[in-house]
């Protein structure tokens, strides 16, 4: 591979059909348009483990409540969660809301570069890169899932050892092979050509502008890289789940710690996967409250687990204290962060509670 790219017209001529490529192709994204580190940076964060097209939304209505550094810094947390809600991985969230902090206390609200943006939390090396190149328009290597699936295939790259020796590898290609003028062309072009031609199964090799010069093309083994991951093992959980209502309010409790901290959940018990459990008599056991009605049944996943929620709405006439949980207004509770499969039970009973409250 080393030799057939040893000479830099070739090289260029490689580059110049992956820009023509992209320029033609590329689709339309509220990110790519008006680039700034601070739109760069929200967007690459949102990016990351969500389909481009499911983040046009949050990310627009992101710009609308926050279209500045400072205005994300003054906004509480709970906001920030709130407007996070469905594209998961919180922590997320927390660091760009930390980040955010940071830039307007200690850079007085301009955006850091070189070692001071790596410092900032949730900046990693793509991140890094990402911000680099089309925030600033400066030379830089972003390497995300994409990059990294067309340059395995492009270079021929083993998976033998470490994946950051792989990395690195390709790393190490591109920072001759972007543009020195347009870096951040070339890189962008790369990410394009990952999401929608070199994709992981069936990628459309006909149609890749690399094609000629890709290591896997022309040995016919696209299918054997990058190397598969062995998948890892999912477990299912069961819980009974008590929406309690007492006049307009609702019974919760807001996580303190773990995955999903400062997230707002119904109380709930965790059910074997026997199905001799009875969810509803379960609950009334652990909560004496007054039976109303079942609610839909939900499913979700987060991480390895697959859950069922198994909600029932429950009455009380009494305002009870109970360890940790707290009595919150409906309307409130509209506006907080909610962890995914209570936010869809919220959702059901929402509804109908709003014509009383």
């Amino acid at each position: 591979m080393a030799k057939r790219l040893e000479k830099n017209t070739q090289i260029s001529l490689i580059r110049r059909r992956l820009h023509q490529w992209f320029l033609k192709k590329k689709r339309s994204f509220p990110w790519r348009e008006k680039k700034t580190p601070y739109r760069v940076w929200i967007s690459e964060i949102m990016l990351q483990q969500t389909r481009s097209e499911v983040v046009v939304a949050y990310f627009n209505r992101w710009m609308r409540l926050f279209p500045s550094i400072e205005s994300l810094a003054k906004a509480p947390l709970d906001q920030i969660l709130k407007t996070w809600e469905g594209l998961g991985y919180y922590q997320r969230a927390r660091n760009i809301h930390q980040a955010a902090h940071i830039i307007v206390e200690k850079y007085q609200g301009v955006f850091p570069q070189g070692e001071k943006l790596k410092d900032l939390p949730g900046v990693g090396r793509y991140t890094y890169g990402a911000i680099t190149l089309f925030g600033w328009e400066k030379r830089a290597v972003a390497i995300d899932a994409n990059v990294f699936r067309v340059m395995i295939r492009f270079l021929g790259i083993r998976e033998e050892g470490s994946r950051s020796v792989a990395y690195d590898k390709a790393e190490k290609f591109l920072e001759t092979f972007l543009c020195a003028k347009r870096p951040w062309l070339t890189n962008e072009a790369l990410i394009e050509l990952g999401a929608l031609m070199c994709i992981t199964s069936q990628p459309f090799c006909s149609l890749c502008p690399l094609r000629l010069v890709c290591y896997a093309f022309i040995h016919d083994c696209v299918v054997d890289y990058p190397k598969k991951k062995n998948p890892k093992k999912v477990y299912f959980l069961k819980r009974a789940v008590a929406v309690v209502l007492h006049k307009n309010k609702l019974l919760v409790l807001q996580n303190k710690q773990g995955l999903f901290a400062d997230l707002y959940q119904f109380p709930y018990i965790d059910l074997d996967n026997t199905g001799q459990e009875n969810p509803e008599k379960v609950l009334q056991k652990r909560f004496p409250f007054l039976f109303l009605q079942p609610l839909r049944v939900v499913e979700h996943s987060f991480t390895q687990y697959r859950v069922t929620l198994v909600p029932f709405l429950f009455e009380t006439k009494e305002e009870r204290i109970l360890h940790d949980y707290k009595w919150e207004e409906i309307e409130r509770l509209r506006h907080l962060p909610f962890c995914s499969g209570h936010r869809q039970i919220f959702h059901q009973i929402d509804e109908e509670l709003s014509l009383l409250f």
